[in-house]
């Protein structure tokens, strides 16, 4: 009869994981190839090499000399990575372990100590900026991350056939695809005013209704890699080249986008609400029960929030400050009107009294 069981091979391993998206698979192999390369420089022994031996021993000494393997491994990357990056590749390479029944209780790691540095909130007025110097096609691509909240590749992935014209509301919605988004869950998302004259173009642009709408690449992985660096370009050029002291990374980056939206929608329309927006699992149920056209009041509620260079919404500002400025200059006459009566009666009231006692 024919072995079922496959050679515990790598080959093997990373076919298992084919269904995993090409990001995940990169991850995966780049955290394995990083500790087969640090094995071989401070054991003189190849990673599999290394599971073979400790497979010999008994179960006790097996996880304690793994363990002493994979702390030195990252208290050597604490030397240059965060700890949330750490995390990442000590899962991945815990991956191939378990792939190959070695077990090992990670939580007796020891990481190194985590430095948060606080997020860097995006204004209007860099945003503005960044937009005013990119090309048309990346300035619909940018003003539609902004006015829904999406991650960026789930924008480039959408399709002709994704994007639909709402007549009843004079606006374009979209549906992003389950398999583009992170928890696998699709939904609906609304785009602003501002982006409807880049999709009118961009989708008269495309004949298939499978074609992408906002890149050309199909890769997606390859796209968003191509966006970062295009949109990196354009902060350069408008000198916004600040970074993070603790990773080295630019503070102002296309996720930004996404954290300007969710910031407003949390503030007008609460917490629940902005997380499923923006596509968060857990809060996802209560938004997908709403019908289409609720979902775009939604959408619409907070549309004037995260318009960009609409400026409608500042000039209803401008035009209640008027508005109470001219109330206040009413009142004010109003007072003095009044001041001016008091002190008239005043009088009056004076030479009557002495009108009186001279009598």
């Amino acid at each position: 009869m024919q072995q079922l069981r496959k050679e515990r091979t790598w080959n093997n391993f990373m076919n298992k994981l084919q269904n995993l998206s090409k990001a995940r698979l990169q991850s995966i192999e780049i955290s394995n190839r990083k500790f087969n390369e640090f094995c071989i420089d401070h054991y003189k022994k190849s990673r599999d090499e290394i599971i073979d031996y400790v497979k010999s021993l008994d179960n006790e000494e097996r996880e304690d000399e793994l363990l002493e393997v994979l702390q030195e491994w990252i208290n050597h990357l604490g030397k240059t990575l965060t700890v949330s990056s750490i995390r990442v590749k000590l899962t991945d390479v815990n991956r191939y372990f378990k792939y190959h029944k070695v077990r090992v209780d990670t939580k007796e790691i020891e990481f190194p100590p985590e430095l948060k540095e606080e997020p860097y909130a995006i204004s209007l007025e860099e945003i503005q900026e960044i937009i005013k110097v990119a090309k048309w096609k990346k300035q619909g691509y940018y003003l539609a991350l902004i006015s829904t909240g999406t991650r960026p590749v789930e924008i480039l992935g959408l399709r002709k056939k994704d994007i639909e014209w709402n007549f009843d509301f004079n606006c374009y919605t979209a549906l992003i695809p389950a398999k583009l988004t992170k928890k696998k869950i699709a939904r609906t998302i609304k785009f602003s005013r501002e982006v409807n004259r880049y999709l009118k173009k961009m989708l008269h642009a495309v004949d298939s209704d499978d074609d992408l709408v906002f890149c050309k690449n199909k890769n997606l992985d390859d796209a968003r890699s191509n966006e970062d660096a295009v949109f990196r370009a354009y902060c350069n050029k408008v000198g916004f080249t600040q970074k993070y002291e603790t990773t080295g990374r630019p503070k102002i980056n296309l996720y930004c986008f996404r954290a300007y939206f969710f910031t407003k929608a949390l503030r007008l329309l609460g917490d629940d609400t902005a997380h499923a927006m923006i596509g968060h699992g857990a809060y996802l149920q209560q938004y997908q029960r709403r019908t289409l056209k609720e979902k775009i009041e939604l959408w619409s509620e907070l549309e004037s929030e995260i318009l960009v260079f609409d400026q409608t919404k500042n000039e209803q500002k401008i035009k209640k400050l008027r508005d109470a400025n001219t109330k206040l200059t009413d009142q004010q006459i109003t007072i003095e009107d009044q001041e001016k009566r008091l002190k008239k009666l005043e009088e009056m009231l004076y030479l009557e009294r002495n009108f009186q006692r001279e009598k």
